[in-house]
């Protein structure tokens, strides 16, 4: 084994203790040992796009390919690192370089089909379908391309086509996972819950317990209402090589197992670690359960993103919390039960009656005061904070999320004034003073005043309404128990349940939904005709402490 290979393993070793900058100096080394070896290259920048080193894994890539012009598959890792950031037209025209220059079919194959999944990406959904359908004309059926396409229509919410090549690749693959968990998730995408339960229940009973499948099948549950069964398969999520993969990146790859807690009393006085997991919302949500386990110990410590420390501590005076990047750092064996916090939904969530929806998150009092000065000048008019996109790409942020210019122009009315609360804002403002009644009428406070969650619940603290698509600010405004309007598609996300204009979690939140899939229209009116009535009935009245 040459020096190169050794620091190459030694590098996938550091990745996996999420040892990144360790990893990333083996890699450099091992690359200028052996710069043509795809491997090297390959981890090299997958390394770097996980430390948001994007242009450095640019400038290393092009330098290779500059010096070997002929290696294809050098030229691919280049085109599929501009497509994992999401630069789809240069990876386009990488693709196609390659298709042009390259003799290898294998790699050319690839290369096309990654040309029609840059198209899904972008959102030419059409053309991703045209595409694929090209390659089946010119290469034949194939597995992976019967799947793409399938997706592609699952993304146009076209039920009856998704099926078509979903049963076409389980003709190819009767035992393929990820297209069960796809057929099904498709009924799901249309509301179509029953459906996709007996599609989840047919593939678990075939298959056994997989992992992927009964944490679909638990939010299907979840979703219908079924919360005792919903939870109990809930904790399959921790069973899921992908979910875990994800969420060991918050805790700096914590190694231990989890207390399998059936009963309060087994946390009777126990000195217990909860750990908090997947977005910001998920984690202000579960956090309710802390009223609860509260009242059997008073030796909790919860590990939660850095952002919501300030919030919680200011909330919870006898709990502990760190960041769970530090997790890994302090004594675990001090612990007597280690678990996930949304695994108390499992002691204290199995019916409607027992969820609390009051307030149990409180911002400091000078938070509350620097945003009541900044919005002092606009006192007398209704102030409604508002955001439009929520999720990412694999949670069907496309389908959730609205343009904005169109939202605001859609609830404008006079004596309103919009505070934008959408994280990282593309908003211009400019145009979007240009369509409302008034160019005061819209107020963005800058990034890094609400990048800390205590910072934006005072702010949300000093509003009239928020109104937002699914996404943390429904679950800041709701914690805190500010009035709440949640724009949601046909088929919300499982916290949102699958009718009615409630949740269980937030008694201040009311849920509009899509009458019809993807038409915002009525959502969007129904929201101005509540902020309207809000606005003039004489029996709102503005709390006293804001």
């Amino acid at each position: 084994m040459d020096k190169a290979e050794k620091l190459y393993l030694k590098a996938t070793r550091l990745i996996d203790e999420q040892e990144f900058d360790a990893a990333e100096n083996n890699l450099i080394l091992a690359h200028k040992i052996n710069d043509y070896e795809s491997k090297i290259v390959d981890l090299l920048v997958k390394v770097l796009r996980t430390q948001k080193k994007n242009d450095r894994a640019i400038e290393i890539l092009e330098k290779v390919i500059s010096k070997y012009p002929m290696r294809h598959d050098l030229r691919f890792i280049h085109a599929l690192n501009f497509f994992e950031i999401g630069y789809y037209q240069k990876a386009r025209a990488s693709f196609l370089k390659i298709i042009e220059q390259s003799k290898d079919e294998t790699i050319n194959i690839s290369a096309g089909i990654n040309i029609a999944n840059c198209y899904r990406r972008e959102g030419s959904v059409e053309l991703a379908i045209a595409h694929y359908k090209s390659l089946i004309e010119r290469i034949g059926v194939r597995h992976d391309i019967l799947y793409n396409l399938a997706n592609c229509y699952d993304d146009l919410n076209d039920l009856e086509n998704a099926k078509i090549y979903y049963e076409k690749c389980l003709s190819i693959k009767p035992q393929d996972i990820d297209c069960l968990y796809n057929l099904a998730q498709a009924h799901i995408n249309v509301g179509r819950y029953e459906d996709a339960l007996k599609i989840v229940n047919g593939s678990i009973a075939r298959l056994g317990n997989v992992p992927s499948l009964k944490l679909q099948q638990s939010l299907i549950q979840l979703t219908v209402g079924n919360f005792r069964d919903g939870w109990e398969n809930y904790k399959y999520r921790w069973k899921d090589p992908q979910f875990i993969k994800n969420e060991a990146k918050k805790y700096s790859n914590l190694k231990t197992s989890f207390s399998d807690i059936r009963e309060e009393k087994e946390l009777k006085d126990k000195k217990i670690l909860l750990l908090s997991e997947q977005g910001l919302g998920d984690t202000i949500m579960f956090t309710s359960l802390l009223n609860e386990i509260k009242k059997v110990s008073e030796k909790i410590t919860v590990g939660v993103d850095k952002r919501l420390l300030d919030l919680f501590r200011s909330s919870f005076q006898n709990i502990k919390f760190i960041d769970n990047k530090l997790i890994s750092e302090i004594n675990i064996r001090a612990f007597d039960v280690i678990m996930p916090l949304a695994n108390l939904a499992l002691l204290y969530r199995n019916k409607k009656e027992e969820f609390e929806s009051d307030q149990y998150l409180c911002p400091k009092k000078q938070t509350i005061e620097y945003f009541k000065k900044q919005l002092d000048k606009y006192h007398g008019n209704f102030l409604v904070g508002i955001s439009w996109r929520g999720g990412l790409i694999g949670t069907r942020s496309f389908h959730r999320s609205v343009n904005p210019i169109n939202f605001i122009k859609s609830i404008q009315q006079e004596n309103v004034v919009f505070i934008d609360l959408q994280h990282q804002s593309e908003l211009n403002l400019n145009e979007a003073k240009s369509i409302i009644l008034k160019p005061n009428d819209i107020i963005q406070f800058p990034e890094n005043d609400l990048f800390d969650i205590e910072m934006l619940a005072g702010l949300i603290h000093n509003l009239d309404l928020v109104v937002t698509v699914q996404n943390t600010n429904v679950h800041v405004a709701g914690s805190i128990e500010k009035k709440c309007l949640a724009l949601l598609p046909f088929a919300p996300e499982w916290r949102y349940g699958h009718k009615g204009n409630t949740m269980p979690w937030y008694k201040s939140v009311e849920l509009i939904r899509q009458k019809e899939i993807g038409n915002w229209d009525s959502v969007f009116e129904a929201s101005k005709q509540t902020i309207s009535q809000l606005k003039n009935s004489k029996l709102y009245v503005r709390n006293e402490n804001e």
